[in-house]
């Protein structure tokens, strides 16, 4: 190598070396920096996962506290927090495992059974906190809940609300949850009972009810009976029919106040009572006073009777009666527009021992009608708007020239209409016709 290469060479490996370390230098400012900036960003970030998880304490502090059983869930449906005394009532019923993997978590293990209020399954889709997540409000919601595993049954109320931020948007949900097992066996229980009750007044109903009635000659009548708009309540109206004598029928109308079994039970008490007092000694004053005070020693205060007992002689074609505080029985003579009322002669039934009645007579010629009814007719309607004895009244003078049938049916209808479609009370009602 020539003298003047090795000076060149020289002279480069020395410019080099000048370049070398200043490019490292500015190398190891920029990490320095960056270092220094990542720490600067490190510090408020660990700042706020302190601050973070200290009011994620506090939450959980609030929600322990809370005798309530409460679970939150995330906007994913993931179990956020929850306190003992949901994790207890999820435990029992079986639900723990499901709820603590999400709310969201697929179908329902096959060791649980859900169903709701009406006895039918429930998806999980419709479960009320994944409801709530999909933004509904559930108040009241119950779930029965039947574990496969221990075989037990409970019953649960579930509040649910989603947790919406100030743009909005849904974050998660809350949910509440009550044990109603004790609440809804006792109601269960109440139900049974009814049922029982409910199918004994029935089979009294039916005994005390008009059927199979005698023919009366010279007379022909017709006689219906119509259950309030709560059909299940068995009332206490009823008529009866029955003969007494050779040419004597005794004809009742009655109302006895309540409702229920033991209303079933004083109706068919007076019903039978009363007959056997009839085939004694049929007068209508003697056997309603022996009937007030047999009543009076056999039935609680809040009970009593109206009712309306006569003696039909087909010989004399004469009605003598009696009437205990009910509504007038209404007579249409032939061919005549008004509609005549037949008197109280009495106070109610079973109000007061030692009530005594009059009596009152009416002939009955060819063509006339007699009509005998309960207030479920005349009370029809609402408030200060009832049917009423003038309606009815109508009704009669209108339809009484027509078969017995018609009549009764056109009454009933009238009522029904001017209730709105149904009656609110239990209504009988008996028509007879001279012929």
């Amino acid at each position: 190598m020539s003298i003047g290469k090795t000076r060149a060479r020289s002279q480069t490996l020395r410019a080099e070396d000048r370049v070398g370390p200043e490019v490292e230098g500015l190398g190891v400012a920029d990490e320095v920096s960056a270092r220094e900036q990542l720490a600067d960003f490190a510090v408020p970030a660990e700042r706020r996962t302190a601050e973070t998880e200290l009011e994620k304490a506090g939450l959980n502090a609030v929600i322990e506290a809370v005798p309530v059983p409460l679970l939150i869930y995330g906007a994913d449906g993931a179990l956020t927090a929850s306190n003992s005394a949901a994790r207890r009532l999820c435990a029992l019923s079986g639900l723990l495992q499901w709820l603590e993997s999400g709310a969201k978590a697929g179908a329902v293990p096959l060791s649980i059974r859900l169903r709701d209020a009406r006895n039918r399954p429930i998806p999980t889709h419709r479960f009320p906190v994944v409801r709530s997540l999909a933004g509904e409000v559930c108040k009241n919601s119950v779930v029965h809940v039947h574990s496969l595993v221990s075989g037990l049954e409970s019953s649960l109320r579930i509040d649910s609300a989603p947790l919406i931020d100030t743009n909005g948007n849904i974050t998660g949900a809350v949910a509440a949850i009550f044990d109603i097992t004790d609440l809804v066996r006792a109601q269960k229980q109440v139900e049974e009972n009814y049922e029982r009750e409910h199918a004994i007044a029935v089979k009294l109903q039916e005994s005390f009810l008009a059927s199979d009635l005698p023919p009366i000659e010279g007379f022909e009548y017709e006689q219906a009976y119509h259950p309030a708009r709560d059909a299940s309540m068995v009332g206490g109206d009823f008529c009866d029919v029955f003969r007494v004598s050779s040419a004597e029928y005794a004809i009742v109308m009655a109302d006895v106040a309540g409702k229920g079994l033991k209303s079933a039970v004083y109706t068919a008490m007076t019903k039978y009572i009363l007959r056997a007092y009839a085939l004694e000694q049929s007068d209508p004053c003697t056997v309603l006073a022996r009937l007030n005070d047999a009543l009076v020693a056999c039935t609680p205060h809040e009970v009593f009777v109206t009712l309306v007992y006569g003696i039909l002689d087909t010989g004399r074609r004469t009605f003598t009666y009696s009437n205990a505080g009910h509504e007038h029985p209404l007579l249409r003579r032939a061919f005549e527009a008004d509609i005549h009322m037949l008197e109280v002669t009495g106070r109610a039934l079973a109000l007061m021992e030692g009530s005594t009645y009059t009596g009152q007579s009416v002939e009955l010629a060819c063509g006339d009608v007699l009509v005998l009814y309960t207030d479920g007719i005349t009370d029809a309607g609402s408030g200060a708007q009832r049917f009423g004895q003038d309606r009815l009244m109508r009704v009669i003078a209108l339809h009484g020239d027509a078969p017995l049938a018609v009549l009764v049916s056109a009454i009933v209808r009238e009522a029904q209409q001017f209730a709105g479609g149904v009656l609110a009370d239990d209504a009988a009602l008996l028509a007879i016709r001279a012929l």
